[in-house]
């Protein structure tokens, strides 16, 4: 006579995974919606970053600085973030820098910019 054993299944059963699945499938319904959102945010920072930039190339120009540099976007960026200070004029003496910024952050914002005239003009409508 054969002795009974205890079966014992290998492997993971219809409801297990149906369940793995589903658990999966909520997760990334709650992730990818948050995705969608920080993309936006990174736009709406690097668009902050470009608009300040922008504005202080023309209140430096117009303070007698020249930080735009014809055809050169980095080297551009490099001038506003290091700042100068003008030698005549009312602003004569007081330092000129672009907000309290990393270079990778304006280098990120620079694909709302463009050197045109030798000055810094924001794109509104850029990417």
């Amino acid at each position: 006579m054969k002795k009974k054993t205890a079966f014992s299944p290998s492997g993971f059963s219809l409801i297990e995974v149906l369940v793995c699945v589903a658990i999966m499938g909520i997760l990334a319904g709650l992730a990818i919606p948050n995705i969608k959102t920080f993309s936006a945010a990174e736009s709406a920072r690097d668009r902050r970053h470009a608009q300040e930039l922008s504005s202080f190339a023309v209140a430096a120009k117009v303070a007698g600085l020249d930080m735009v540099v014809p055809g050169n976007m980095n080297a551009t960026l490099q001038k506003l973030l290091q700042g100068g200070v003008p030698n005549e004029g009312s602003f004569r003496g007081c330092l000129f820098r672009a907000p309290q910024m990393r270079l990778e952050d304006a280098k990120s914002a620079a694909r709302y910019l463009r050197l045109e005239n030798d000055s810094l003009v924001y794109l509104a409508n850029a990417l």
